[in-house]
């Protein structure tokens, strides 16, 4: 019963709506749709009544508001102007014209077009940072971009993204989810080139189309791709200084002739940065109260190198075959230093010293190949073949040094190693048709076979030789299985537009381990819906509604025990316990011109968050991911751009959270926690004169609870300087976290009845300053290709 009205709405309401006053129309060539064309409405007095661009398919819609003659006058550059008149006498209906222009027979060897997205923009489905629009994200990274997004939340405690404030995002590259653990995305993200990004995308309300994997939604970050006419070069440099250096650069070469196109991209970012953490615990054991403080100095050596190189190649004009290969290597190198203080009420001291030399580098390679052919019928159907490989090397050598009071010092060394081999093979088949100029069809099928090796050891060294640790030897073996069918309808009418699908997904999944056999048995099918509701009240206001349900299941990591080693007596490890989470979203939006308001409500079972664990016998706590017994969540986000003045521009967006949780904790419900917070982004630009920009941002994260913790308010300023050298070439200042103010994360858990104490602080350096040059060359005519996207575009969210 839960679906049933929202697809008797969709039947429904067409018929209430379509009798809206409206001129719809396409414009074209000989040869295709032609986009972003200038199409205006003039009356018959010659007076411009609307203008207008057409979109990405030619499609424009007027709204006239009497009878009467009117003319529609389209132009492009490359083309005849056309002139088509209209007799309109009676408002109340539907007038459609098609319009083609003949191209021009002088050739245009090269024009120059110059437009400015704003920072932020709201879809129907979306929020769109427009990250090349930012001077403060030049010479930065994806995550420092990420922090300063809409809706989310970096944590860096426990190294986890979330999205309008829930937890479990699936991050995209180009469409293709990135398969890796929390601290390897973020390794990765955070060495990622901002240079190279054209935008991020924030999809909280995926369609069928998509994975149902990510509770919280998507994060597609999207990089620059220029598929035009002639060969064209980009290259980008940037050095920055915080309390050690960074340095990085990107290069991009595409090549487009007749019926191929050629295109690489290499980006390389070096941080050597200093990160600090510190933890206060308390433990009570038979009266004996023991409290624990560490402090630990993190300096690493980071680094992240990705590249891409691709072809297409157009067998006729329907079909096209295409080749790409991507990847990225990152490294991480620390030395770090960890001092604790252990006391306790008998009077009992306790110093201690651990220093760790850890290792984690990742290498991923991608390659797919793909075929699309668009039949008589302008229908398409694409080919996708995917296979992906991942490894992660995670070598850490600890040598830790105890000092009781009275007693004599005493120093172990030990080792713990990750290795992790990871492969994917994916194969998609998608089908979509316009069944007339109301109705379009989508659906297609997915299946993914998934090879996972989780090889773990901790070990003490006595003598040179290695006594293995049970508890955290292990090798973990994933044999997992992923089979979906989608299909989607879409329906445009007048004013009002809907979407309706819904995606079967058969998974199966085996997680065994070489100690304790199998760990994880999944056998299941199950059905999610998705519905989007679209009604344009006018030109400048847009009504919209969307459901759908969504799947996160356990990362890996989360799962196998893993180890991890903070300090003294602190670890982090697995849960072979946690169950996946289930959620369902209802939204609702409302635009009027530029000004943004969605409502949004969110149930989900078994929710899942990040939690210490506490054995008081022994005074060691565990951080694993445990499961909620409920979440629900409602918000309220508005945002709007404001041009204040011909030189000053602003983007405002503001979102405000009403959350319940009940959390569990030693397998028993605890009390429901009810809380409000905020989260908020202010964006200011100001065009100077002799081509200078100057760009000013705040952000600010209120106070949030997360299970049983409470994470501790932010706020951030960043500043940035663009001079325009030439048409070609540019060069930008950038100082991120100006005051110290936004790069310092706690978390706290104070249930002292629970015997959790915790408090827990994350360091990073700031401010940091860069200087970043890029400079473009070579042809760079209008004519273009869309972007391309390869079947693995929902695989790799597990590991995120």
């Amino acid at each position: 019963m839960r679906y049933t009205l929202l697809f008797i709405l969709v039947g429904w309401l067409p018929s209430c709506l379509s009798a809206q006053k409206v001129i719809e129309g396409q414009i074209s060539s000989e040869e295709e749709a032609l986009a972003f064309a200038v199409i205006k409405l003039e009356d018959a007095s010659n007076v411009e009544i609307q203008a207008l661009l057409s979109d990405d398919t030619g499609q424009f819609t007027f709204f006239p508001t009497e009878n009467g003659t009117y003319s529609i006058i389209s132009s492009m550059v490359g083309y005849q102007s056309d002139t088509t008149t209209l007799e309109v006498t009676d408002i109340s209906m539907r007038y459609e014209v098609a319009i083609q222009l003949e191209a021009t027979a002088e050739a245009i060897e090269q024009v120059e077009v110059s437009t400015k997205k704003p920072l932020f923009e709201q879809q129907i489905d979306r929020t769109v940072v427009n990250v090349e629009n930012s001077i403060v994200s030049k010479g930065s990274n994806v995550l420092s971009i990420l922090e300063r997004s809409p809706g989310v939340r970096v944590d860096r405690v426990n190294q986890q993204l979330q999205l309008q404030g829930n937890q479990g995002v699936v991050v995209m590259l180009n469409g293709r989810q990135m398969r890796m653990d929390d601290r390897g995305l973020m390794q990765l993200l955070e060495g990622m080139n901002s240079d190279n990004i054209e935008k991020i995308e924030l999809i909280t309300s995926p369609p069928a189309s998509f994975d149902a994997e990510g509770g919280a939604g998507v994060i597609n970050i999207v990089t620059k791709t220029n598929l035009e006419q002639g060969l064209l070069h980009n290259f980008s440099v940037n050095a920055g200084y915080g309390k050690r250096e960074k340095i990085g650069g990107s290069y991009s070469l595409n090549y487009q002739k007749g019926k191929m196109h050629l295109f690489t991209a290499l980006s390389a970012n070096y941080d050597n940065a200093i990160e600090n953490m510190s933890l206060t615990r308390q433990n009570t054991f038979n009266d004996v109260v023991t409290r624990t403080f560490i402090d630990s100095y993190r300096p690493a050596q980071k680094g992240a190198y990705n590249y891409r190189a691709g072809i297409d190649y157009d067998i006729t004009d329907r079909t096209t075959i295409g080749a790409l290969a991507s990847g990225f290597v990152t490294t991480w190198d620390l030395d770090g230093l960890t001092t604790g203080q252990v006391s306790d009420n008998l009077g009992n001291a306790l110093n201690t010293e651990l220093r760790a030399l850890e290792q984690n580098d990742w290498v991923h390679w991608m390659f797919n190949i793909n075929a699309r052919h668009r039949l008589k019928d302008s229908s398409m159907l694409t080919l996708d073949l995917d296979y992906l490989d991942y490894f992660d090397d995670n070598p850490t050598t600890y040598t830790e040094t105890n000092a009781p009071i009275n007693s004599p010092v005493e120093t172990n060394t030990f080792f713990s190693a990750k290795q992790t081999p990871i492969d994917f093979q994916v194969v998609k088949l998608d089908y979509q048709k316009k069944l007339n100029d109301i109705f379009s069809f989508e659906t297609g099928v997915k299946g993914t076979l998934t090879y996972f090796e989780n090889d773990v050891e901790l070990a003490d060294i006595e003598n040179g030789e290695r006594i293995y640790n049970d508890q955290f030897t292990d090798n973990f073996v994933l044999d997992e299985n992923l089979g979906a069918a989608y299909a989607s309808f879409d329906y445009k009418k007048g004013n009002f537009s809907a979407k309706a699908g819904g995606r079967y997904e058969y998974y199966s999944s085996d997680l065994t381990s070489r100690e304790l056999g199998a760990i994880l048995l999944q056998d299941y099918g199950r059905f999610f819906p998705s519905a989007f509701l679209g009604y344009n009240l006018t030109e400048d206001k847009v009504l919209q509604l969307s459901y759908g349900e969504r799947i996160q299941r356990p990362q890996i990591n989360w799962i196998a025990p893993a180890f991890f080693y903070w300090g003294y007596n602190s670890f982090v490890g697995g849960n072979p316990d946690v169950q996946p989470a289930l959620s369902r979203r209802l939204s609702a939006s409302y635009r009027i011109k530029e000004l943004f308001f969605q409502v949004q409500y969110t149930h989900e079972d078994q929710a899942l968050t990040w939690q210490p664990v506490v054995f008081s016998e022994t005074n060691e706590t565990l951080i694993r991911t445990e499961n909620l017994d409920y979440q629900r969540q409602a918000s309220l986000n508005v945002s709007t751009p404001l041009k204040i003045t011909p030189w000053w521009e602003s983007n405002f967006n503001v979102s405000g959270y009403l959350r319940e949780q009940k959390a569990q904790f030693a397998g028993q419900n605890q009390a429901n926690v009810t809380s409000t917070y905020l989260d908020g982004n202010l964006s200011q630009n100001f065009f100077l004169p002799k081509d200078f920009t100057l760009e000013l941002n705040t952000r600010y994260n209120s106070n949030v609870d997360i299970g049983l913790g409470v994470f501790q308010e932010r706020h951030q300023w960043d500043l940035g300087l663009k001079k325009e050298l030439s048409a070609q070439s540019q060069l930008s200042f950038s100082a991120t976290d100006l005051f110290d103010t936004g790069s310092f994360f706690q978390v706290v858990y104070d249930q002292p009845e629970l015997n959790l104490i915790y408090n827990q602080t994350y360091d990073i350096e700031a401010p940091v300053f860069r200087v970043t040059f890029s400079h473009n060359f070579g042809n760079t005519s209008l004519k273009k290709r869309g972007d391309r996207q390869t079947g693995s575009e929902e695989e790799r969210s597990r590991m995120n």
